[in-house]
């Protein structure tokens, strides 16, 4: 937390405008199941164009950004 305080980390994401692709998101995945949370970094991910991800989250291997695209998992397990 220290580094959002200090602007390290910069995380840009408004729900409440992102509503129907995160719903679109979670019944897509309902059968994962998908988390709020989830759904809200694979939309962030398709939004800056980018599938390079920090997670300790094994379902982010099924989850795909950008409609079809895998993630890169920076810690494979």
């Amino acid at each position: 937390m220290q580094n959002v305080r200090e602007g390290i980390f910069q995380i840009q994401f408004a729900l409440a405008s992102r509503t129907s692709e995160v719903e679109t998101l979670l019944k897509k995945y309902a059968d994962v199941p998908m988390e709020l949370a989830d759904a809200c970094l694979v939309d962030l991910a398709t939004q800056k164009r980018t599938g390079r991800i920090l997670t300790l989250d094994s379902d982010f291997r099924f989850y795909r950004w950008a409609k079809n695209r895998p993630f890169q998992l920076l810690i494979d397990f």
